[in-house]
């Protein structure tokens, strides 16, 4: 990497940017930088540098260089990026599970009210039998 470019890790599109112009404006005014910087390989896969672009100046002042130290923290950035999605998928499964969870207590509920008006239900029709048979009694016992 000593000596390549640094256009070789950039997509063109962030190459061709008003951001990325205003990075190396910035670090030609002698700003530091320092942060976690998306590139890509040869193959185009992505890669994270954990680096800082360092302005060095010469002994008049005038900017002389830009070093920059980094450190590929790909694997880092891959595993975090797959923790946040199991993080993410866990939580919706969650949600899901509550959502679930509050439909079956409401399905309960609504079969409990049921066999209540169900079970009030047969006991008028329990009462009315028992005065049927009553009276089915009372007529026998007057033939």
């Amino acid at each position: 990497i000593i000596g390549k470019h640094h256009r070789l890790f950039c997509a063109e599109t962030l190459y061709k940017s008003d951001e990325y112009r205003h990075f190396w404006e910035s670090l030609n005014q002698g700003e530091f930088f320092s942060g976690l910087f998306p590139r890509l390989n040869r193959q185009g896969d992505p890669l994270w540098f954990r680096a800082t672009y360092n302005p060095v100046f010469n002994s008049d002042g005038q900017l002389y260089k830009i070093v920059k130290f980094a450190t590929d923290v790909t694997a880092d950035v891959l595993r975090n990026q797959r923790e946040q999605e199991a993080a993410v998928h866990a939580w919706d499964m969650a949600v899901q599970t509550r959502e679930s969870a509050q439909n079956g207590a409401n399905v309960i509920e609504n079969s409990i009210l049921m066999i209540d008006r169900m079970a009030q239900g047969m006991g008028a029709v329990s009462t009315d039998i028992s005065r049927l048979n009553n009276q089915s009694e009372s007529i026998d016992d007057m033939v």
